[in-house]
């Protein structure tokens, strides 16, 4: 699912090889989940693993992939902030 969102993220050009090499700072995993965040505010990289955690929350799986220091977030949660929707 991660590297889906990369697919994704080039098709509709959020990513590009230039862009990537240019922001260095978006190339860190593991993001802080903020509800008031669009998930355009969050990096390439953190795009990804937000991701991958909605899809495991959409699942029945708990997110394994947001930053430790803070709470993961909800379903519900993270279901406002990802562009997709789940069928």
């Amino acid at each position: 699912m991660h590297e889906l969102c990369h697919v994704w993220q080039y098709k509709t050009k959020r990513l590009s090889a230039l862009k990537y090499l240019l922001r260095p700072a978006g190339w860190a995993y593991f993001y802080q989940f903020n509800p008031k965040k669009t998930f355009d505010d969050y990096p390439t990289e953190k795009q990804a693993d937000l991701l991958q955690d909605w899809y495991l929350l959409n699942n029945g799986k708990q997110a394994d992939n947001y930053d430790r220091a803070g709470a993961p977030p909800t379903k519900a949660d993270i279901n406002k902030v990802v562009p997709f929707k789940w069928a």
